[in-house]
């Protein structure tokens, strides 16, 4: 099976932002302050680093630090606990702990006191603090929610899978990879990114709810068709829609033109769907331009730093731009 970038809708010409060195290295501090990078993850951690200039290419310097703190957040919640032994299951209590952040994160007030000193979980309020300097309690609101169907929607049912050996039913992964995925969560970063929160009237619009399903949706499945090699054929994790489409009776070949598919044609709504809400609001709100074009930044973005970065690179993945770096 062999697939290059030249088959994958890009939404606009790709940027990586002009000050990434400064970015990372800033980034990078951040985390390190808190007591999160240590010999286990710093060179993971390098390679995840990368993403955010690629993602939000126009920020200012500060806006993409925050921005990165976020998504360094996930990486440490997430694929750091992915790391390990395909035998030994998710690194972090499908129930219990999953929970306890949640509520950590929500309602700081009412969290424990020994977990608010955890430092991942310091980590995520300070963000939250910041963010709603930047970008006022409604937005936080919002952020939220999807950090709530994330981790309960999303993360919570993939942990129970894996402890289980169980595989998703195709219809179920994909509402399930639609949360666990936190590109919710991402999208919101791109108002925070770029100076332009929506008001209500615009997040409220179809066209609006139509391109973050269609964004979400193709950065999802991009991203498990390279992540492929790493988490299921190495860590056994049965969350990957190929894998799904496999254990659904699909060659791997076929399994993965049909992730493809899925992938451009969502991209493609997505695209639609930011024409439209130009269009409808432009004239009035122009931070609408400005989410729209962070929106399409986004997906060629993701798409870019992840066959370019180290961090998918393997001689079985069905990408040439990542076998012929792979090993």
């Amino acid at each position: 099976m062999r697939v290059t970038k030249d088959q994958l809708v890009m939404l606009c010409d790709t940027a990586r932002h002009p000050a990434a060195a400064l970015i990372e290295r800033r980034a990078a501090a951040a985390a390190r302050r808190y007591g999160l990078l240590n010999a286990a993850t710093e060179a993971r951690f390098r390679a995840f680093n990368t993403l955010t200039p690629y993602v939000y290419p126009t920020a200012t310097v500060e806006r993409a630090v925050l921005c990165a703190q976020w998504c360094n957040w996930l990486f440490f919640f997430d694929d750091a606990h992915d790391e390990r032994d395909a035998d030994a299951g998710p690194g972090i209590d499908p129930s219990a702990k999953i929970r306890e952040v949640v509520g950590a994160l929500v309602d700081p007030d009412r969290a424990d006191l020994a977990l608010l000193r955890d430092p991942l979980v310091r980590y995520g309020l300070d963000f939250r603090a910041a963010a709603q300097r930047l970008a006022g309690p409604a937005w936080v609101a919002r952020f939220l929610e999807h950090v709530d169907g994330y981790l309960l929607a999303g993360t919570l049912p993939a942990c129970v899978h894996w402890v289980e050996g169980t595989v998703p039913g195709l219809d179920e992964y994909l509402v399930q990879r639609d949360h666990d995925s936190a590109v919710e969560t991402a999208i919101d970063l791109i108002e925070l990114a770029g100076d332009a929160v929506l008001p209500a009237e615009v997040h409220a619009d179809p066209a609006m709810q139509g391109l973050r399903a269609g964004l979400v949706r193709t950065v999802a499945l991009f991203n498990d068709i390279v992540s492929y090699p790493k988490e299921v054929l190495r860590q056994g994790n049965p969350n990957n829609r190929v894998h799904v489409l496999v254990a659904g009776g699909l060659g791997y070949a076929d399994a993965v033109r049909e992730a493809l598919r899925l992938v451009n044609d969502s991209a493609l709504a997505c695209g639609r769907c930011g024409d439209l809400l130009i269009a409808r609001h432009g004239d009035a709100t122009p931070e609408v331009a400005r989410f729209v074009a962070g929106a399409r930044h986004w997906q060629s973005g993701h798409i870019v730093s992840s066959l370019t970065e180290p961090r998918y690179r393997a001689a079985e993945s069905p990408f040439d731009e990542l076998r012929r770096c792979g090993s």
